[in-house]
């Protein structure tokens, strides 16, 4: 029964170890699950800017079909399209293409910047996750240690008082 009750101090210290170590994993781990995220949304970042630049050449090119379509029925028409107004309507409607074609880059900058602020919102909550494991770790393994400490301490003084 002495050696089992001897042994209670070194037990306690090797559960603290265990325990900050468990701390210091969880940390670890969420950590490595942030970084997994970041990844994602900078890969979401990426696809949200080349979405956005495939629409616009693809608006571009539909105008320009649109543009070739008006052009032959203006011709078809007998209609000079070199002045007047089909030529103010054709620059009109060029202004408006190109209004859309920068708000759909725009809206895909957009995306694409919020997509890699979400990413770096997700590295600092892993490395604040992993500094938080490595604290309670510490903290952990020294409380153990105090109290393995006291153990000891109790067990080679039974009359004493140990504070």
């Amino acid at each position: 029964m002495a050696f089992a009750a001897a042994a209670i101090p070194y037990v306690m210290a090797g559960t603290a170890a265990l325990s900050a170590y468990g701390m210091y994993r969880q940390g670890q781990a969420a950590e490595d699950a942030s970084e997994y995220n970041a990844r994602i949304s900078e890969n979401d970042a990426l696809a949200a800017k080349e979405k956005a630049e495939y629409d616009a050449e693809t608006s571009a090119r539909e105008f320009k079909r649109l543009m070739g379509r008006q052009k032959a029925l203006y011709a078809k028409a007998g209609v000079d399209i070199t002045e007047g107004s089909p030529l103010l309507m054709m620059a009109y409607q060029a202004e408006e293409a190109e209004r859309d074609r920068q708000a759909i880059l725009f809206g895909g900058k957009t995306a694409s910047q919020s997509a890699l602020d979400k990413a770096r919102l997700f590295r600092l909550e892993g490395s604040n996750a992993a500094t938080a494991g490595n604290i309670s770790a510490g903290s952990t393994f020294l409380t153990g240690l105090v109290e393995s400490g006291k153990a000891k301490y109790n067990y080679k003084n039974p009359s004493g008082t140990y504070y």
